[in-house]
């Protein structure tokens, strides 16, 4: 029986070796190699691992969520030597060193160009409510990708990212960097995916995206791991004046995920737009927490999530807009949609507000519903088979967070790894 089937492939009662004082010892000695900044980030980052105190079953971070499916204890740390590849970067964009683009895997730059990883200490975490894994990925990483944009540098193709989950029994931490200076202009599409159907292991990606004065930064990720696995994303974002942000998330694999999504509105006239699309079947659990946070004037953020559950698949969203007393004339707005295709498909919903400024538009929606009967009629009776039917019904539900990317290539790629997905 695997992950998917029996919902949980985790032993809670396990020894938690990410605690353990030898084992870390031993992952800092395999990479002294790297900068005193970077083995100081770690250590102190593996100490808050060791302080932190799980939630309590009334955290509200938590609310609805079986938690001891994202257990990562029975689980084993990674080493510090990277002996196999993890990710490949696939750009056909010319001339990236000659645009002074640093792009190149985590621990690539690390060693080769250090200072662009300079700012790690100051990049913090989503801190919605999985705060112990996000300092597991402070202290542990050594896989993922980096990309600086230098000041008015326009990337006129996407840099394509494929990451790899660990083998049999492990876990993977991969950092994603996207930082870009004022004026720059790029796209990130990163896809997670497993080398095999049977390796049940954990993926973690904690990514921070930064899109200084005017520069316009978009961030997919596609993640397909196999139902075996464990999936966690802590994503930070964080847009200065007049900048925009633009991130979708497609989540099809695992058995269960957790995202949780921090966009910062941080200057004035910045927008930040958050996508995302989840296709569950079996028992697959996708856990979502987000926070859209306006601290500056004339800021917008737009939120637009939908789920569509097959069998006895579960979504939890639980999302907030906060708008600080000095964010004045803020449009920020949240929609979470959820199709349940199956009379044991189940979904939990909690969108909400904290608005401090008088000068705002901000509103929230959530709905949670089944294929309506009247088009299902209709293409049944133009000859549609009814599993068709159902697939061509879904397949307009999701298209409108395609369409919202405002790039048809990118669009289409996703709607190829979305073919399938709704046959039983």
């Amino acid at each position: 029986m695997n992950a998917l089937d029996n919902g949980s492939s985790v032993n809670t009662d396990a020894v938690d070796s990410f605690a353990d004082e030898s084992l870390f010892r031993s992952f800092a000695e395999d990479r002294s190699w790297e900068p005193e900044w970077m083995a100081d980030l770690r250590k102190e980052s593996w100490e808050c691992y060791r302080a932190y105190r799980a939630p309590v079953h009334k955290d509200e971070r938590w609310r609805f969520s079986p938690q001891a499916r994202l257990s990562l204890s029975a689980f084993a740390p990674p080493s510090g030597t990277n002996d196999e590849t993890a990710s490949v970067i696939d750009s056909s964009e010319e001339n990236l060193k000659e645009k002074g683009v640093t792009c190149g895997l985590f621990d690539e730059v690390l060693l080769n160009n250090p200072t662009v990883l300079e700012c790690l200490s100051k990049l913090k975490g989503p801190n919605l409510g999985a705060d112990n894994v996000h300092f597991l990925a402070q202290a542990f990483s050594g896989h993922g990708i980096v990309l600086h944009i230098p000041k008015g540098v326009i990337l006129e193709k996407p840099i394509m990212v494929r990451h790899f989950a660990p083998p049999d029994g492990q876990i993977r931490f991969f950092r994603t960097i996207m930082i870009l200076e004022e004026g720059a202009n790029a796209t990130l599409l990163e896809t997670f995916i497993s080398p095999n159907n049977q390796d049940a292991s954990v993926v973690c990606s904690a990514a921070n995206v930064v899109a200084n004065s005017s520069a316009r930064a978009t961030r997919i990720l596609v993640q397909d791991l196999n139902r075996n696995s464990s999936f966690y994303q802590l994503d930070t974002k964080r847009a200065c004046r007049d900048a925009g942000i633009r991130c979708c998330s497609l989540h099809l694999g695992s058995a269960q995920s957790r995202f949780e999504n921090l966009a910062v509105a941080a200057e004035e006239g910045a927008e930040i737009d958050l996508l995302g699309l989840s296709v569950g079947q079996g028992k697959q659990l996708f856990d979502q927490r987000t926070r859209q946070l306006h601290l500056a004037p004339n800021g917008r953020s737009d939120l637009l999530y939908k789920n569509a559950l097959l069998d006895q698949s579960k979504a939890v969203f639980s999302g907030i807009i906060k708008v600080e007393e000095q964010a004045q004339q803020t449009d920020a707005y949240q929609t979470n949609r959820n199709l349940l295709l199956s009379p044991e498909a189940e979904a939990d919903s909690l969108p909400g507000l904290e608005i401090l400024a008088n000068e705002v538009k901000c509103s929230h929606g959530s709905t949670i519903g089944k294929i309506d009967d009247e088009p299902l009629f209709y293409l049944l009776s133009r000859g549609i088979s009814k599993a068709s039917a159902e697939e061509l019904l879904v397949n307009g539900f999701l298209d409108e967070v395609l369409k919202r990317l405002n790039d048809e290539e990118i669009a289409d790629l996703l709607r190829e790894h979305l073919k399938g997905k709704f046959s039983r």
